[in-house]
């Protein structure tokens, strides 16, 4: 038979028969000006089929069939040649299968280290960080009923003003607005699943996450945490960047989210590592019950996760506007696209958006003044994070430290 047809008997590609012709693992017969793969040739390709099974490398598959051809028959000393050939294939299989299985039981044991129930004693809002409460409304300071008190901390209650604005308190969270609530359980409900953003991160995602922490730790380095630092969207961010390692036993932090599930994961991270601090995690969208003596303020909205889900911030500042001071500083990320950008071309109006000018314009709308801006470096693999972006584009990232423009000495000047 000719090549293809030998080819489609053993559901091989045409180039390996080639190659084991050359190899002279299967001899045809020459027929004018073709190859003709007879009975022998069959043979050949049924024993070297078997053997490479068997886990035979061709090496080996040459010396048993070039020993075979030698001898034609095999004698009782012949069949001890190939017996002790396959006796060390099998030797060598049982050493395999060793590896294996301590590779099985090694992957056992990381599986039984990650089911293992963490013994983390769960977070409220300490004590201590009540004094920075107050109605988002008539500024008056809440009174707690109906509290759970334990370690130091609320667990559980509602928190009411006498102008008659009431939130609750569950699970150790302050919740302003009780859809962020529901919307968590119904998408739970509904079987609603995102994408797992953090499947998206590349080594490059990470290496630039590494220097915004490094960036941030100095600045935050400079402030007394005891005055307390508010991290607005709060997420795991704060985690990657090693943040946490920064935070002080005395130290006060406020955590605030519109993300039930995102503040959720935050603070059951925090339990499992057993930080030490002074902490308040806030659920909400429109209002922030918060004094405005807190004179630090982390805004995490333009951070890693945010970019891997699409996220962009569209309110923060202007929720945070409702505690800032001219005393107040403002650390904020800023990730802009350069105005020749290909995403532009495929969507004009983010320009609007995630350029250094239209930020410019939006800091420049609620009066803040950019006092620091470093460059941080560059964000690739851009279709990763969002289909929207330009695979050859890079965002580039800036830290911002900004403070609220203080009008009434700009009038005096002027």
């Amino acid at each position: 038979m000719k090549i293809q047809e030998f080819a489609d008997l053993f559901n091989i590609r045409k180039s390996t028969v080639r190659y084991y012709r050359d190899i002279n693992l299967i001899i045809p017969e020459r027929v004018k000006n073709y190859c003709d793969f007879g009975k022998d040739c069959i043979k050949d390709m049924q024993d070297i089929l078997e053997l490479k099974e068997m886990g035979f490398s061709i090496e080996k598959i040459q010396s048993i069939k070039a020993y075979e051809r030698l001898m034609v028959v095999f004698d009782d000393k012949d069949k001890k040649v190939i017996n002790e050939i396959a006796k060390k294939k099998i030797f060598e299989h049982k050493q395999e299968m060793e590896k294996i299985q301590q590779r099985i039981n090694m992957i056992n044991k990381y599986i039984k280290m990650l089911e293992k129930k963490n013994d983390s004693k769960p977070i409220g809002i300490s004590i201590a960080m009540l004094d920075y409460l107050c109605c988002p409304y008539c500024k008056e300071n809440f009174v707690i009923t109906d509290a759970t008190i334990e370690s130091h901390a609320v667990h559980s209650g509602i928190i009411e003003c006498s102008c008659g604005c009431k939130f609750n308190i569950k699970n150790g969270i302050l919740i302003c607005d009780d859809n962020l609530e529901h919307e968590a359980f119904d998408k739970k409900d509904n079987k609603f699943l995102l994408d797992d953003p953090y499947s998206k991160i590349t080594m490059n995602h990470i290496l630039i996450n590494n220097k915004m922490g490094k960036s941030l730790k100095k600045h935050l380095n400079l402030v007394n945490h005891e005055d307390g630092i508010i991290f607005y969207y709060s997420d795991t961010d704060i985690l990657m960047m090693k943040l946490h390692e920064l935070f002080e036993q005395n130290g006060k932090y406020v955590f605030v989210s519109f993300d039930f599930e995102t503040i959720s994961k935050f603070k059951n991270r925090l339990e499992i590592l057993g930080i030490k601090g002074n902490f308040m995690f806030i659920l909400t969208k429109d209002v922030l019950p918060l004094t405005d003596s807190i004179p630090c303020i982390v805004d995490n909205s333009s951070n890693m996760v945010e970019y891997l889900i699409g996220f962009q911030s569209g309110y923060s500042i202007q929720l945070l506007n409702q505690i800032l001071t001219t005393k107040t500083n403002v650390l904020k990320f800023r990730l802009t696209l350069p105005l020749s950008a290909n995403t532009f071309k495929k969507i004009p109006e983010l320009k609007k958006y995630i350029t250094d000018n239209s930020c410019n314009k939006h800091l420049e709308d609620y009066r803040f003044e950019i006092k620091h801006n470093e460059y941080i470096g560059d964000i690739n693999d851009l279709e990763n994070l969002n289909s929207m972006y330009d695979g050859e584009d890079s965002l580039k990232v800036s830290l911002l430290l900004l403070s609220k423009l203080d009008l009434n000495k700009k009038e005096v000047s002027q």
